[in-house]
């Protein structure tokens, strides 16, 4: 499984401070980049959702992935979507011959709870098909893990 560079930054950042991270990441490679402008229209429009945020990171592709066809810098799209007190977000990671979605929530209070696993995965499988639906997005074989860390 490929795991994108970004998520593998916050989980080492996470786990090397005193508190444990612990959620749910739904992870799907995809075979295009797919019209991202139709993401925040789709996550308004979900139930439950009071605020979409939008941020664009960029970094330098390492010099290995560039050799194997790889664009010279990675973007990240980021939406975090407000639902309650929860702020899930939802990432396409762009690194040129390669694309990605995620969509998850993490917590870095203390280890998840099965209850809260339990109340997290209905809302990101929700939103994971509202998204497939509404922007033609592939995800029917998305993975989604559930982490928790005592």
């Amino acid at each position: 499984m490929k795991i994108a560079p970004a998520l593998l930054l916050v989980a080492a950042a996470l786990t090397a401070s005193c508190d444990h991270f612990g959620g749910i990441d739904a992870y799907q490679p995809l075979v295009a980049l797919p019209d991202t402008t139709c993401i925040p229209r789709a996550l308004s429009s979900v139930d439950g959702v009071s605020r979409v945020q939008y941020h664009r990171t960029e970094w330098p592709t390492s010099p290995f992935a560039i050799t194997q066809g790889a664009s010279e810098t990675t973007v990240a799209e980021t939406w975090i979507y407000q639902v309650g007190r929860l702020k899930p977000r939802v990432q396409i990671y762009n690194a040129g011959n390669s694309f990605s979605f995620n969509n998850g929530i993490g917590l870095t209070a203390g280890s998840v709870s099965d209850e809260q696993i339990a109340a997290y995965r209905p809302l990101i499988e929700r939103v994971n098909r509202h998204l497939a639906s509404e922007c033609g997005l592939n995800l029917s074989g998305i993975d989604i893990r559930e982490i928790r860390q005592p």
